[in-house]
């Protein structure tokens, strides 16, 4: 398929890496949408461990040295880490929202929603997404760069959601 580059094996660290920041990324979902629930049913010393808890969580997604970013099943991300501003040039808030197509380059846009649908139906497709893929992205000022994308998938009680991470492999290549 045009939008894939090559297929690239990853190493055992960078699979256990992305294993670690795929648990990061469920925990922080899992936390952040249902803290409005909990805050609604704890006392004081609850919610201040609880916002304790988040801010230790939104470090760790902050400090992963990948982009992440967290999108649901219709391709909307709903979270993106500091790497992934760096890298890609949106800021958080010009990205959340958003189709996630808006990081692809032009020519691989219209492909990308079915392969988007594949991994919401097939576990196998989302397995060959966390192999590690080589890809072209798109920054906001319109130029590209070579990055290494995988993807885990997160089923939870608000839906389907897709944590990618992405490195960026430019100098690699």
């Amino acid at each position: 398929q045009a939008i894939f580059a090559e297929w690239r094996r990853d190493s055992r660290i960078h699979n256990l890496m992305f294993g670690a920041l795929c648990l990061i990324a469920i925990l922080g979902l899992l936390v952040f949408q249902r803290r409005q629930r909990v805050f609604d049913t704890v006392d004081e010393s609850q919610k201040q461990a609880l916002r304790t808890s988040e801010a230790h969580l939104h470090s760790l997604f902050d400090a992963t040295p990948d982009a992440l970013l967290i999108s649901d099943a219709q391709g909307m991300i709903t979270m993106a880490n500091r790497q992934a501003e760096r890298l890609l040039g949106y800021t958080l808030d010009e990205m959340i929202g958003q189709p996630i197509e808006l990081l692809l380059p032009d020519r691989f846009r219209s492909a990308h929603p079915a392969l988007r649908a594949q991994c919401a139906t097939s576990q196998q497709a989302v397995r060959r997404m966390g192999e590690g893929l080589t890809v072209k992205a798109r920054r906001k000022d319109g130029s590209e760069c070579d990055v290494e994308v995988s993807l885990c998938r997160i089923e939870t009680d608000q839906g389907l959601f897709f944590a990618s991470a992405l490195r960026d492999i430019t100098e690699r290549i």
